[in-house]
């Protein structure tokens, strides 16, 4: 999601936590794709300052199938709940659709779980 992108600058989260880092980067049609990871042991709400009415999101979020509820150790992992299918091939993203509400998007973010909120315009 980060390919053909330019400007990778930091973004502030708020409440600040050294444990949630997020970036932004410049996209083609004036798209901009904010990446945002949650390094902690437990989960995180942060807000981030969005212009923009709407965005898309995509997770990859930490998946054990061995039913052991690992996160940062975790086996395997998930975009979008989809995973690379046995022969190899991928069933492609599934981002979930949302508002951004007066200039913040608020985002909560599993343990281990990784965003890609694309925004468009602003």
């Amino acid at each position: 999601m980060a390919q053909d992108t330019r400007g990778l600058r930091p973004v502030a989260v708020a409440p600040g936590d050294a444990r949630v880092k997020a970036w932004q980067v410049q996209a083609g049609d004036g798209e901009r794709r904010l990446f945002v990871v949650n390094m902690a042991d437990r989960p995180r709400t942060v807000q981030v300052a969005a212009r923009g009415t709407r965005y898309r999101l995509d997770r990859m979020t930490p998946y054990d199938p061995t039913g052991a509820v690992r996160t940062l150790d975790a086996p395997q992992v998930r975009i979008d709940g989809r995973a690379v299918a046995p022969d190899g091939s991928w069933p492609g993203f599934a981002p979930t659709a949302g508002r951004i509400e007066r200039g913040t998007l608020h985002l909560a973010l599993g343990t281990g779980e990784a965003a890609v909120v694309t925004l468009r315009g602003g």
